[in-house]
């Protein structure tokens, strides 16, 4: 029960986030410059320009790449392969998706307000991101030795 109530806090704080990064893009749209960033270098640093439309597409994946996440998490055990043995470990599964989404959203809507700002991201964003990608993937490998 517990996992659930979290899976379900951690759902709504990842739409909290895209969905105040969309806010801040929609207020300040106008006053966007016409050239915002639309590549940084693995040192986090711009390295190309692009029309400020590909802000909208930067938010438009950030919102899909969120909920096919989530919906994901909802299969039944019949469609992971293998099934998950137990339901405590099918609850964790969708718990790792669902934390998996949310930091896949962080890295997201911070590289949408670095792009909306026109500031580079930081040598650290790389390695930040590829830790916050794979931690939870490393945590559902021992939540599941430990279950199982």
């Amino acid at each position: 029960m517990i996992l659930r109530i979290l899976r379900r806090v951690v759902i709504a704080l990842g739409a909290a986030l895209l969905l105040g990064v969309t806010v801040f893009v929609l207020v300040r749209w106008q006053s966007l410059p016409a050239e915002l960033p639309s590549h940084y270098d693995a040192a986090g640093n711009i390295d190309a320009t692009s029309g400020k439309s590909g802000l909208w597409m930067l938010l438009i994946l950030s919102w899909v790449l969120y909920g096919v996440m989530n919906l994901a998490s909802l299969l039944p055990a019949s469609a992971w392969n293998p099934p998950p043995k137990t339901p405590l470990a099918l609850h964790a599964m969708r718990l790792v998706l669902s934390v998996m989404a949310l930091f896949m959203t962080l890295c997201f809507c911070y590289l949408v307000l670095c792009t909306a700002l026109c500031v580079p991201l930081g040598a650290w964003f790389l390695p930040v991101m590829l830790t916050l990608t794979f931690l939870p993937v490393a945590a559902l490998v021992v939540i599941s030795v430990k279950i199982t």
